[in-house]
């Protein structure tokens, strides 16, 4: 796998608890963390500088393929880096079996 692996990333999957009354209440836990290599932008420049403008920052994180990694799913898991929360848009692989790369939107709060 081509690329730096050189920063550290959390992946966080979504979890679901019971409050005193006994209601569900849906949150985010952290799973596993990672190292990867971090990409801004997806896209021609007038793209992403029109998402930066608007909060919405595309990038690609790629990972080394384990088991952990390769369960990752759009609807069920989310990024933490560098302060921020990433929405996974897309999951796929790399090679066979080689590495991960998931597309990330950061959530502005």
């Amino acid at each position: 796998m081509k690329g730096k692996l050189d920063r550290r990333i959390a992946i966080e999957a979504r979890s679901v608890t019971e409050d005193a009354f006994g209601g569900e209440i849906e949150g985010w836990a952290s799973a596993f963390s990672c190292y990867a290599d971090y990409n801004p932008g997806s896209g021609g420049e007038q793209r992403v500088a029109a998402a930066q403008e608007q909060g919405q920052m595309p990038a690609s994180f790629d990972v080394r393929y384990s088991t952990n990694t390769a369960s990752i799913r759009v609807q069920t898991h989310r990024i933490s880096f560098d302060g921020s929360k990433w929405d996974i848009e897309a999951v796929s692989e790399i090679g066979r079996r080689v590495g991960i790369r998931l597309i990330a939107r950061r959530v502005m709060p």
